[in-house]
């Protein structure tokens, strides 16, 4: 096990969804990197990722797997806080 606890690692059969975040972020060179960390620090797996600019800001969409609800609050939360970001929109894809 990876020490992580139960509820932060939950079995993949129990989260066959993608969870899909829609993140609209300042322009800036380094905007994508500063969006993917709290990802890597919730060790999200991710599917998929593309990042589009429209004027002087960005559009990022990012689709991870077998985030449990709990996760993919948090990590809304931690977005949301990143000084960059203007927007966080979730769904979810089967």
């Amino acid at each position: 096990m990876s020490g992580l606890a139960p509820e932060l690692a939950p079995p993949l059969a129990a989260n066959p969804l993608r969870r899909l975040f829609v993140i609209e972020a300042d322009g800036a060179a380094d905007a994508l990197l500063r969006v993917l960390e709290p990802f890597a620090l919730q060790q999200a797996r991710l599917a998929l990722v593309e990042m589009n600019t429209t004027g002087p800001s960005v559009c990022i969409r990012i689709e991870a797997e077998a985030l449990c609800d709990q996760r993919t609050d948090r990590l809304r939360r931690r977005l949301e806080a990143l000084p960059a970001v203007r927007t966080v929109a979730l769904g979810w894809r089967t």
